[in-house]
């Protein structure tokens, strides 16, 4: 069986989607499948690797564009992840060979209308290649913001997936959103399976370990040799200062050099310390507790004893003074709970609902602490909303680092906040949950896991509600253990096999 996949996100770009469609393809070909995989690839390369299409970055963005005509070898299924160029190219091939067409529905674009410019004018030229023949009044409908333009893009989503065979929705939530576009073809809810902590080599970073004391402006001080790169968040005190002066709205420790901004590695500088436990006891803690109670039960009474044991953070990288001391960032300690966002802070992702939440938890815990893991578009608006919160010193923002170094910031915090309400799957929360991080999800329709069990904890997408959700699982021991269970079992129950047996069954189907 050869199958062709498309995706118009491209290899190495911080999303879900690119993740998922490789790891479909690498499982196909790990299972002895023939698979063409097409996505986008450099514009100048005089011989692209086979199945990279070329492409142009777009200005301001994290895509490239890529050709709408790749050069293909026909399939016996084709495989669409994307409705970009290169999706929309495996919609009109599918029609050529008279072959099945699989659409995997990554991206809630009607919620994303509203947000990005190029969705409602991508949706135009998926139209004209489905050749839905719109007048154009229908047309000038998908620039009106509202109801005029949410149907028009129903409209195109029914036009799509009539061409289908079948579509995966990778949560009942994505699968119920189908409802929205009419009758069309079997809806598979399938999630994309991640590492199970059985199978997942997870980095515990070493407690810190103070240096000696260096003259020498950026060099990383009281930081242990252990610690990965991506807990590397160098200081330099001549650029915090200038930072500072020219950026009088930001304050210490989120202004980054501009210099960077293009780099994949931590940026500087920043007066926050790295992101580690105070040793192998906080993240065996959370691993190792038994849990057996449902999600929905409540104990109102803090166990005092066990935050009073929580070891505390170091004072971070430290500071070398004039006269030779070694002197901490006075960031906050451990006792106050350490808060981790992975992701883009883009409107799409809510952020501005997890900032003013943060702000309202921190008038209880004035020594939380919020690490933005992943921040480089919209980094601008985001520092201005941090000033204007006052919550600059409280705040860490690191931006993208490899996949595989998100491990250690796991590791590292006390809970995951989500609060995207547009996602249809978010592999963060399931690799978080491998990773025996527990999560508080502010969007209730992503309750359920992909392994089953009991639902994930949620609340609803208000500061109030998620500051209140999020005090009670830094506080509550019995709640956190019920969640790192029911996350840990659901990894486990949904292994990679599973997810290549329920696709390829899917394909078979199609094929007979």
């Amino acid at each position: 069986m050869r199958i062709a996949h498309f995706c118009d996100s491209h290899a190495g770009r911080p999303d879900g989607v690119s993740r998922s469609a490789a790891l479909t393809v690498a499982l196909l070909r790990e299972a002895g499948h023939t698979v063409d995989f097409y996505q986008p690839g450099p514009f100048w390369s005089f011989r692209p690797a086979p199945g990279l299409v070329r492409s142009l970055p777009v200005p301001g963005r994290q895509v490239r564009l890529a050709s709408p005509w790749p050069r293909c070898r026909p399939a016996d299924l084709v495989h669409a992840h994307t409705t970009g160029p290169l999706g929309m190219a495996g919609f009109r091939l599918a029609a050529r060979w008279r072959v099945p067409l699989i659409v995997t529905w990554h991206t809630d674009l009607l919620a994303y209308a509203d947000i990005y410019p190029e969705v409602p004018i991508g949706a135009a030229w998926c139209a004209a290649q489905l050749r839905l023949r719109w007048s154009l009044r229908e047309h000038l409908e998908l620039a009106q913001p509202g109801a005029e333009r949410q149907r028009r893009l129903a409209a195109l989503g029914q036009g799509m997936f009539a061409r289908a065979a079948a579509a995966i929705a990778p949560s009942a939530k994505t699968a119920a959103g189908f409802a929205v576009f009419g009758p069309g073809p079997e809806i598979c809810v399938l999630p994309t399976p991640v590492d199970s902590p059985r199978t997942s080599v997870v980095h515990t970073p070493a407690p810190l370990e103070p240096r000696v004391p260096t003259s020498e402006p950026d060099r990383t001080v009281g930081v242990s040799d252990a610690l990965p790169d991506a807990m590397r968040i160098p200081h330099s005190r001549a650029h915090d200062a200038a930072t500072r002066a020219e950026r009088p709205g930001t304050a210490n420790g989120i202004a980054q050099s501009r210099s960077h901004d293009g780099d994949n590695r931590p940026q500087r500088p920043s007066t926050a310390g790295p992101i580690v436990p105070s040793g192998p006891h906080d993240a065996d803690n959370r691993r190792g507790r038994p849990m057996t109670a449902a999600h929905n039960a409540q104990n109102e009474s803090h166990d005092a004893g066990d935050r009073s044991e929580r070891p505390t953070y170091a004072d971070g990288i430290a500071q070398t003074g004039s006269d030779g001391a070694v002197r901490g960032s006075g960031r906050p300690s451990r006792a106050g709970g350490v808060i981790l966002s992975v992701g883009r802070v883009t409107a799409e992702k809510n952020p501005e609902l997890l900032l003013r939440a943060f702000a309202l938890l921190l008038t209880e815990k004035p020594e939380a602490r919020l690490v933005l893991l992943g921040v480089r578009l919209g980094r601008a608006r985001l520092l201005r909303c941090l000033g204007a919160l006052g919550l600059s010193r409280s705040v860490d923002v690191v931006p993208p680092v490899p996949h595989a170094d998100v491990a250690a910031f796991f590791s590292a915090a006390d809970v995951l906040a989500f609060c995207s309400t547009s996602d249809t799957q978010s592999l963060v929360l399931a690799e978080a949950e491998a990773h025996g991080l527990p999560a508080v999800v502010a969007d209730p329709g992503l309750a359920d896991r992909p392994g089953g069990g009991p639902p994930r904890f949620t609340c609803e997408a208000g500061p109030h509600e998620l500051a209140a959700a999020l005090r009670r699982m830094l506080d509550d021991s019995s709640l956190r253990t019920r969640v790192v269970h029911n996350g840990l079992q659901a990894t486990a129950a949904y292994p990679r096999s599973v997810y290549l047996e329920r696709l390829v069954d899917l394909y078979r189907r199609h094929l007979s």
